[in-house]
């Protein structure tokens, strides 16, 4: 994206990627757009979770079961709310200087790709993220991720 000539990839979110568009730059991929992700990676990314230390698993389950039974309440809710309700639910350190309206709209236009509707880890879809750090030399290519995913957690 050479906005100003100065870069010419780059990796954002929204509000960005909108911004960059409307000034002129080109989208090779939007990950964020559940179509392309299929189309250009097989599907969609995980993105959302409950993490825990390995000595702690068994004292905080109770906890991480109230967490996934909110996080399960508010995706629920996210699908009702209008694009102003959405942009008002960010923390105020996170929209300083958007245009709420704006911000509120994109989310509206990705809600669908962005949040899942279940809570339940897709074991696939975690593969995938795991297929492009080894891509990205993150980590090693015979990186084990099988044993970081406890999917009784959300009743998976």
């Amino acid at each position: 994206m050479a906005i100003r000539g100065q870069v010419d990839v780059g990796l954002v979110q929204e509000p960005a990627l909108t911004l960059v568009k409307r000034a002129g730059g080109r989208v090779l991929m939007n990950a964020m757009d559940l179509e392309e992700a299929k189309s250009h990676l097989g599907g969609s990314f995980e993105f959302m979770g409950v993490a825990v230390r390995a000595k702690e698993i068994e004292q905080r389950k109770p906890e991480m079961v109230a967490l996934t039974k909110a996080l399960a309440d508010a995706l629920k809710a996210l699908r009702e709310m209008s694009g102003d309700q959405l942009s008002a639910a960010f923390p105020k350190e996170m929209t300083t200087g958007l245009d709420l309206k704006e911000f509120g709209e994109i989310i509206l236009a990705h809600r669908e790709s962005l949040y899942p509707q279940s809570v339940t880890i897709d074991l696939d879809s975690a593969k995938r993220v795991q297929q492009s750090l080894i891509v990205g030399g993150l980590i090693k290519p015979d990186a084990n991720i099988s044993g970081l995913h406890d999917t009784s957690i959300a009743g998976g």
